[in-house]
């Protein structure tokens, strides 16, 4: 009825076979997509904050380049960022184009205190607050100007 036997099981084993080859394909496409998407690059980030003090906490918010801000409150070491909230692009834009036009003094100023604040850029995927390029400053010794101006401004986009 069927012809040869070999040949029946020969045909049966290559269909499963095809099929099977099928779904690891179209599970390596899933797969493959899911990486694509979530190992993107998440561009420029500005980081600004404030700590220290007798306890050592410290509040440090992360924007990114579309607008995403996120915020990290704690003791030590940042472990975990939540969101906090998302302003338009345009406003986004122009804080880090004010960033940008800092002179390289400003940026490089470093002489933070027991309380003390600062602005970082960074870009890349993820917040390293080790490579974080940052002007850090405290209470003892005035920061700049331009700096002032834009940490004041990053901090009323965050204020609650």
């Amino acid at each position: 009825m069927f012809g040869n036997p070999t040949f029946y099981f020969l045909n049966q084993f290559l269909f499963v076979l095809m099929q099977s080859l099928k779904i690891v394909l179209y599970t390596c496409i899933i797969m493959f997509a899911l990486m694509a998407t979530t190992c993107k690059k998440q561009g420029k980030m500005l980081a600004f904050g404030s700590g220290g003090g007798f306890s050592g906490q410290q509040i440090v918010y992360v924007l990114h380049e579309d607008g995403n801000i996120y915020k990290h409150d704690g003791i030590g070491a940042i472990k975990e960022i939540k969101p906090l909230k998302k302003i338009k692009k345009s406003v986004t834009k122009k804080l880090f184009k004010q960033f940008a036009s800092l002179s390289e003094n400003d940026k490089d100023f470093s002489n933070p205190g027991n309380m003390w604040y600062m602005i970082g850029y960074q870009e890349g995927d993820a917040v390293n607050f080790e490579t974080l390029k940052q002007t850090t400053w405290g209470n003892e010794k005035p920061v700049p100007i331009p700096v002032k101006v834009l940490y004041d401004k990053l901090m009323d986009l965050v204020k609650e």
